[in-house]
């Protein structure tokens, strides 16, 4: 997207994937040679065990879901006008050469797809992007995809650099992922509001700005996760992340007027404090670790089920 040269963003979605599958398409997709008969009833039998649809949920749908889509992978990427393509279940990013008409290409995505399985065109977004112009100073395109937003911008250039036609591509969190996060901190004040535990308070204030390691039960093995490993691709000088501090600092230094009701427990000066010390963004540049016992990550993350 840095390039200077025309393109086109399709950011597509498939409608109600996982309630479009039947079992009918699962028997079929089961049908690769690297799969034996064995493998092939043991799933069947399973899956008879529930509606006429792929459920969600269970460890194999999401295998499931990527082997019905995978010829449709492969299809799309061969395009001679692709540049670009990627999906993540139901979310598909595509970025062309722009030479391609519009409603053909769309049609061919359409009807490459597998039967019963559609694209919801209500959730289409299709992006034009023109060749580099020296002497712009503008935004040319702006889309979310799986939790980020990207922005791709033209700037000045100047006599100095007459031979540079890059662009400047900014990867923040999205508005919809930033939203999440203010709720969640909303949640945490309305709770110590009815039982009065700062330190729990304090806790999921913590868990939210920094990092922590996921242990798998049935290997060992640690996997970093929090602020900066869940969304590691932003710029670390993120709008969103200044924000997600400022909302953070307006919740708390504004409780008495947001969320405290007569009767219920205050925040002193020096708790609200204690609450500011954390930080989304000194979490996300610092890489912050903090430890939880299981029992403390289960009621933490209790009141935001």
């Amino acid at each position: 997207m840095a390039e200077g040269t025309e393109y086109r963003v399709y950011k597509l979605d498939i409608k109600s994937f996982f309630e479009s599958v039947n079992k009918a398409l699962i028997k079929k997709c089961l049908q690769q040679p690297h799969l034996s008969t064995h493998t092939q009833n043991i799933l069947l039998g399973y899956l008879s065990h529930f509606p006429d649809l792929l459920p969600r949920g269970l460890e194999f749908s999401p295998i499931i879901a990527e082997l019905i889509l995978k010829n449709f992978d492969k299809e799309i990427k061969r395009g001679n006008d692709v540049i670009y393509y990627s999906r993540f279940v139901d979310d598909i990013l595509l970025i062309t050469t722009k030479s391609e008409d519009k409603k053909s290409f769309l049609k061919k995505i359409s009807s490459t797809l597998p039967e019963g399985i559609t694209l919801n065109y209500n959730k289409t977004k299709i992006i034009d992007v023109e060749n580099r112009s020296a002497g712009s100073n503008n935004p040319v395109a702006a889309f979310n995809y799986l939790g980020y937003k990207f922005e791709v911008q033209d700037y000045q250039i100047s006599s100095k650099q007459k031979n540079a036609r890059y662009r400047k591509v900014i990867v923040d969190l999205s508005d919809f992922k930033v939203k999440q996060f203010e709720s969640k901190l909303c949640k945490a004040l309305v709770n110590y509001c009815n039982t009065g535990d700062f330190d729990l308070l304090n806790s999921r204030i913590k868990f939210l700005t920094t990092n922590r390691d996921l242990v798998q039960k049935s290997t060992g093995n640690k996997i970093p996760t929090g602020i900066y490993y869940n969304y590691s691709l932003i710029d670390p000088n993120s709008c969103a992340l200044n924000r997600l501090d400022e909302s953070l600092r307006k919740f708390v230094m504004s409780y008495d007027n947001l969320f405290h009701k007569p009767g219920t427990p205050t925040l002193s000066l020096n708790q609200k404090r204690r609450l500011l010390q954390s930080s989304f963004k000194s979490g996300f540049k610092n890489r912050i670790y903090k430890k939880f016992t299981p029992y403390w990550l289960k009621e933490i993350t209790r009141v935001w089920l």
